[in-house]
């Protein structure tokens, strides 16, 4: 998912922000402080908003932040040009 978001980061970032626009002040004070996308009352996470915590390292990629700052091979994780080759 991480290589996928990387690769059309600035096309999930725009549609991030047309959403956050779509929805003007209709946004909940938690989704708008976070910038974060509403489920809408789904249980699960939507894709952009998944897709997003994996371009900025939050939520459940979290924890490749700690193994990109530890582990020099993994730094690229922490750049913004395109990832390595597999």
């Amino acid at each position: 998912m991480y290589r996928f978001a990387r690769g059309e980061s600035d096309f999930l970032r725009g549609l991030r922000s047309e959403v956050v626009s779509f929805l003007g002040d209709s946004v909940d004070i938690v989704n708008f402080v976070n910038n974060s996308i509403p489920h809408g009352f789904i249980l699960d996470q939507p894709y952009l908003g998944a897709m997003l915590d994996a371009l900025e390292l939050k939520g459940s990629f979290g924890t490749y932040q700690h193994v990109a700052l530890s582990h020099p091979e993994f730094s690229w994780l922490l750049s913004s040009g395109p990832p390595p080759d597999p």
